[in-house]
């Protein structure tokens, strides 16, 4: 017998003697995933594909998920009258299959545009910038299913473990769209919910559960409802609010990046990685990337005051017969051309 929801089957049928192996089947690692891939695509037609980076696309995917992307791939390439699947087929399937169908907008103001725009690119820069082992993969402020934008990654390889420093930097990655909000826009929006609810999610399993805030009392004795307990919360909020502090220093920071990928997405509304990169070297070529609580010089800009010279300056021309002194004034000086020696 095969089940997905062991824990509602009736209690005599494990008594012993009759189901005594439990046998946990977990989605394919990247070898097993490989094997699907070469196994699926080979019953259609396509051509050359990057099958590490579709290793990598499709961690935690179960065979059956592969399959329907797969045939979704089909699918795509023959209504762009192609009879033979590419990588760009199969990424447009992967992402149906895990944001939804693409539905813009088209009466969408620009300044509403503009405004997830931003929120989008806090989230995007913070990525770039503090995941290790993930890699951002897209970043859009086209309408899939119910999100009106987005930024998301992909593990690198499979991760089944997280340190601190990695929640940390999760919950940074959360409320970095506030953070560029505040910062560019002078606002708040009502998009941040889902980011909030993980970033509270996140610091409540440090506090609760992880034993990561200087306590190792388990809350979860008492179910998911001990996370409410009255003196979870306050500790919660520090942390977030110290890793907001963090990412808002950095994003201000950088404030030359952020505003160069916001305006790329008005612009284009969809990057991927790969111009999220171009983008970045651009800019950090004139404006290096400085790190969180590293004070940034910045260049002044603008017309500079005049700087007045305290004392004459002398400067020799040369001429033909022979080099004679002459004065740079300061503004309400007058030039005293000196006599020739020889009439002195």
């Amino acid at each position: 017998m095969a089940t997905n929801l062991a824990e509602t089957l009736d209690a005599a049928l494990l008594r012993p003697g009759r189901f005594d192996r439990k046998i946990v089947v977990e989605q394919p690692d990247a070898e097993g995933r490989r094997e699907v891939l070469d196994y699926y695509l080979s019953k259609v037609k396509h051509e050359p594909m990057p099958l590490d980076r579709m290793v990598s696309d499709t961690i935690g995917y179960t065979p059956v998920a592969i399959k329907y992307v797969i045939n979704e791939a089909t699918i795509h390439a023959h209504f762009d009258g192609r009879a033979a699947i590419n990588y760009w087929d199969f990424t447009r399937a992967r992402e149906v299959h895990e944001w939804g169908l693409r539905q813009p907008i088209r009466s969408m103001s620009y300044e509403e545009r503009r405004r997830i725009a931003y929120h989008e690119a806090g989230h995007a820069y913070a990525m770039v910038k503090l995941l290790k082992k993930e890699r951002l993969t897209k970043v859009t402020i086209v309408r899939h299913g119910n999100a009106l934008g987005f930024a998301a990654w992909k593990p690198e390889e499979e991760i089944h473990t997280r340190t601190k420093e990695e929640l940390l930097d999760r919950i940074k990655i959360s409320v970095a769209s506030r953070a560029a909000e505040e910062l560019f826009l002078n606002l708040q929006m009502s998009g941040v919910t889902g980011d909030l609810q993980s970033a509270t999610f996140h610091a409540a399993m440090m506090v609760g559960a992880y034993g990561m805030d200087n306590s190792y009392f388990s809350y979860l004795l008492f179910g998911l409802q001990g996370l409410s307990a009255p003196d979870v919360k306050p500790r919660v909020e520090a942390i977030i609010q110290e890793q907001y502090r963090q990412v808002k220093q950095l994003i201000e920071n950088n404030r030359e990046a952020v505003v160069a990928i916001a305006e790329a997405l008005i612009l284009r509304n969809e990057l991927t990685d790969i111009d999220v990169n171009e983008i970045l070297a651009r800019i950090e070529a004139e404006h290096p990337y400085t790190p969180i609580n590293a004070k940034k010089e910045r260049t002044p800009f603008g017309f500079q005051p005049q700087r007045t010279l305290s004392t004459t300056t002398a400067v020799v021309r040369r001429n033909s017969r022979r080099e004679q002194p002459s004065i740079l004034p300061s503004p309400d000086v007058t030039i005293i051309e000196a006599k020739d020696r020889s009439q002195a």
